[in-house]
């Protein structure tokens, strides 16, 4: 069973709770999927299991109470101890370097734009709390980020799981109908990729005797 599988089984059973959960580990530090669950969810919303501005809250309020924990986490222990124990998440010391050169050089919206950045969305709460950065100054920007990429996220979810229940049928339909004009087209398709590729190495060897 594939990750996306067992994340998508996961919230379809725990549900908002399930959500909240994944989230939260990953804002923490964790190397979860936090936002192929939010997708997940955003899905299960469009087929009715859950509601999507629940969804939205729950991952956004997972998201803050994650990144604080983080935060904190790196304001006490500082940057000695994060390049310690931090590759054990995945945070060595070039991710560290990347992070922080990252946010040196956007500063407090590049908390925003962090979120939707997955190798520095993990790990920027630790890396933000052992810089020296102000409480004040954190909060805003990553509450800001926070209720922006759960919106974002669920509702892609939410649409390509929609879009995708209307196609369906209507693909199904085309097939049973038009399957013999499927097929001779696949063919036509495959033909001419092998032709391409035949005359592609044809030169190449014609090239080579030369």
């Amino acid at each position: 069973m594939s990750a996306g599988s067992q994340v998508t089984q996961f919230v379809s059973y725990y549900g908002y709770a399930g959500i909240a959960v994944i989230i939260a580990l990953e804002n923490l530090g964790v190397p979860v999927p936090g936002e192929t669950a939010l997708l997940a969810a955003g899905a299960a919303a469009a087929a009715g299991d859950l509601a999507l501005p629940w969804v939205i809250a729950a991952g956004a309020l997972a998201a803050i109470i994650g990144d604080n924990a983080g935060f904190a986490v790196g304001r006490w222990g500082g940057r000695r101890a994060i390049l310690r124990f931090g590759p054990r998440i995945g945070l060595d010391e070039t991710t560290y370097e990347r992070a922080s050169a990252f946010f040196a050089k956007w500063g407090g919206p590049g908390i925003v734009i962090a979120r939707f950045l997955a190798f520095i969305r993990v790990v920027a709460a630790l890396v933000l709390g052992s810089s020296g950065m102000p409480w004040r100054r954190f909060i805003p920007w990553q509450v800001a980020g926070a209720v922006i990429w759960s919106t974002v996220i669920a509702s892609l979810g939410y649409a390509g799981f929609a879009s995708l229940s209307m196609l369906l049928p209507r693909i199904e339909r085309n097939l049973s109908v038009w399957w013999p004009v499927w097929a001779l087209a696949v063919a036509g398709a495959a033909f001419g990729v092998w032709a391409l590729i035949a005359r592609r190495s044809r030169r190449r060897d014609t090239e080579r005797a030369t």
